[in-house]
């Protein structure tokens, strides 16, 4: 996962520095690959979301109050507890409860509970921090790597012009070479003409 994330930072930063260098700063181009990056995203949202769980604990330690309520009809046939004039008829019916509770001790379940959480929030922070520092390790990798690649580049192309007007002085220079030495020939006077000329 992490070669793949560093894979995909690179190739982005080739994308974004193959325009110019000094367009995009390292420090814009780490930031961006930190604040983009899907894995670095997911760990942050993992820390937000145990932060939001132990900040919801604090609701454990508040007292609680419940509030009921019923309406409706009921018929009650019971002829021991009941008169016949209240036996076997339907009456409305409305009750209303209020039922507050604290609780005093719980066998430290709530303070588990917290150090639970807050263990986890620790844990998705030192996650989430490994998860940033990766890839702005990442991302400075890849920028230093574009940044040498282009240099090196221009030192190439440099080179390759240097040796092409090399090549084109020697090219000059052979075929001037080669210019004298015809025209000395063509003026050199031919040693077999020169002997037919003086026998004759």
């Amino acid at each position: 996962m992490k070669k793949l994330s560093w894979v995909c930072c690179a190739g982005f930063l080739a994308l974004v520095l193959a325009g110019n260098a000094s367009a995009e700063t390292l420090r814009d181009a780490v930031r961006f690959a930190v604040t983009t990056n899907p894995s670095v995203r997911a760990s942050d949202a993992e820390m937000r979301t145990a932060a939001f769980e132990l900040m919801q604990l604090r609701g454990e330690y508040l007292p609680t109050v419940t509030i009921t309520g019923e309406t409706g009809y009921q018929r009650v046939d019971d002829v021991n507890s009941l008169s016949e004039a209240d036996n076997r008829e339907t009456k409305p019916r409305h009750q209303l409860g209020v039922r507050a509770e604290i609780v005093l001790f719980d066998g430290f379940r709530r303070s588990n509970l917290v150090y639970a959480n807050a263990a986890r929030v620790d844990g998705s922070i030192f996650r989430l921090l490994d998860a940033s520092e990766t890839m702005a390790l990442n991302a400075t990798e890849a920028y230093i790597d574009v940044v040498r690649h282009r240099r090196l580049l221009e030192v190439a192309r440099s080179n390759v012009t240097k040796h092409e007007e090399i090549g084109r002085q020697v090219t000059d220079l052979v075929e001037g070479e080669a210019a004298v030495q015809r025209s000395a020939y063509h003026r050199r006077p031919d040693p077999f003409c020169e002997a037919g000329a003086a026998r004759s």
